[in-house]
């Protein structure tokens, strides 16, 4: 189809085919949806002779021929010949309004008795809920119709996994990152169709753009650019092109930090700058970074993502290092009335440091996995001296061994005490560590192609 267009809008250029009087300004020809083309023309017998040539070579190229069928010809304001000598041409009279993909075309603005329909239809499909309301229900049950409480704010999620998320993005933010890239389009001259169209309909010079008030005429999405302007405003800059008037000299003289361009023809330009970086065009990545919430970079991260973790695994581990896992002390201090009491060794209050690191259970796992790799190391104490550990390393027990033996017991402690209680089924450490050692054995052996397990399996197996 691209090559039709391009025979097309070679016949309009030509002037062997007239333009539509409300598109000859922004030289629109034709749109097109998948194979679906709607064509404007002048209404005139020559233009629609024109427009049947052309379909009819690019048949001849391509074999693919037009269904007159299902081709309708609609007309407005002619006069009774002209409405005859195109009539002759053997296309059906269409009539406006009528329905593609699900919402009525006709030639004037929609009103909202018309297209309500379509929004009522939607909104049912998705109730009230917010696209990251559904990506957080995702997240944290697997399924969109479970309400589970969510264990870290959705704020924190959204950061990058250096600064202690998950690296996803929220969409209020990135979705002013893509309308600033709409803004640069209005100024880079990209030649799309919707720049055109803003240009003509909404601003026709740049002041206008920075001048003009917001109106409910206006579309939503244009006067969401509007609100924009503060933003855009510190990443685009002008580079002024040499005098061409006594005013524009006069202008320079004032703007005496801009150095004047050497060619007298030279058009103004625009770029986009991000931390004084010229970007040479709009970067998504760049701008994100500037525009995106930020928090202090964790030292812990490189404990949790590495490249070679189980998904799995980190993700409990990152959890855990948040102190987010729901514990029973930390269930008593939201004021559940349950027993605070630790579900593996009914000992000791359950916090996050006694399930995981100080327990009877977990320390005769802790104390099987140091025999292997790091016979030396004391009991920890303490979160914190476990993080430091996985960063350790020696020639027995390298940070990668470290890093994946610990996300691997954390896990494997915190599934066993869910299972214990609420399933009822008890497994010893000695079960747990086994169940553990075919663990790294697998991913080692999954992963010994890269530099970093190579020597893995004999530092394990030891």
């Amino acid at each position: 189809m691209e090559v039709f267009s391009k025979l097309l809008q070679s016949r309009y250029s030509s002037g062997y085919i007239a333009y539509h009087p409300n598109t000859s300004e922004l030289d629109i020809s034709h749109l097109m949806f998948a194979d679906d083309v709607m064509i404007f023309f002048d209404g005139m017998s020559s233009s629609l002779h024109g427009i049947n040539e052309t379909l009819d070579d690019f048949a001849g190229w391509s074999g693919l021929h037009m269904n007159k069928e299902k081709t309708e010809l609609f007309m407005a304001g002619l006069s009774l010949n002209e409405s005859a000598s195109i009539a002759c041409y053997g296309f059906p009279i269409g009539s406006f309004p009528i329905r593609y993909l699900g919402l009525p075309l006709m030639s004037r603005k929609l009103r909202i008795n018309e297209y309500a329909p379509l929004v009522e239809k939607i909104s049912k499909s998705f109730t009230t809920w917010s696209i990251e309301s559904l990506c957080s229900r995702f997240l944290w049950s697997g399924t969109i119709d479970m309400c589970n409480k969510a264990k870290v704010a959705w704020s924190t999620v959204c950061l990058p996994k250096a600064e202690g998320g998950l690296g996803l993005r929220r969409c209020i933010d990135w979705n002013r990152v893509l309308n600033l890239r709409l803004i640069w389009l209005l100024f880079s001259s990209s030649g799309s169709l919707w720049v055109a169209w803003h240009k003509h309909h909404n601003h026709n010079d740049v002041s206008n753009f920075w001048m003009q008030s917001e109106s409910n005429s206006q579309s939503w999405t244009w006067r969401s650019l509007l609100r924009l302007r503060p933003l855009a405003g510190k990443f685009l800059r002008c580079t002024l092109a040499a005098p061409r008037s006594e005013r524009a000299l006069a202008l320079h003289i004032f703007l005496s930090t801009i150095a004047l361009p050497l060619d007298p023809l030279k058009c103004d330009s625009y770029h986009w700058y991000v931390k004084d970086q010229n970007c040479h065009g709009f970067s998504a990545a760049k701008t994100w970074e500037i525009v995106r919430p930020r928090e202090a970079e964790k030292s812990w991260s490189a404990s949790v993502w590495f490249k070679g973790a189980t998904p799995r695994n980190a993700f409990t581990m990152w959890i855990a290092t948040l102190d987010r896992l729901p514990v029973r002390s930390r269930l008593v201090a939201w004021g559940l009335q349950v027993s605070p009491v630790c579900v593996l060794c009914s000992s000791q209050p359950e916090s996050r440091d006694h399930l995981m690191l100080s327990c009877h259970f977990s320390s005769t796992i802790w104390r099987e996995v140091m025999a292997r790799i790091d016979p030396s190391q004391p009991d920890f104490s303490s979160w914190t001296g476990l993080l430091t550990w996985t960063c350790g390393n020696s020639n027995n027990s390298p940070s990668m061994l470290r890093k994946l033996v610990t996300q691997a017991v954390v896990n494997g402690i915190w599934k066993q005490r869910n299972n214990l209680l609420h399933n009822s089924v008890s497994v010893t450490p000695l079960c747990i560590f086994r169940d553990l050692d075919r663990h790294i054995i697998n991913t080692i052996n999954a992963r010994r192609s890269r530099r970093d397990f190579e020597n893995l399996m004999s530092h394990w197996l030891r």
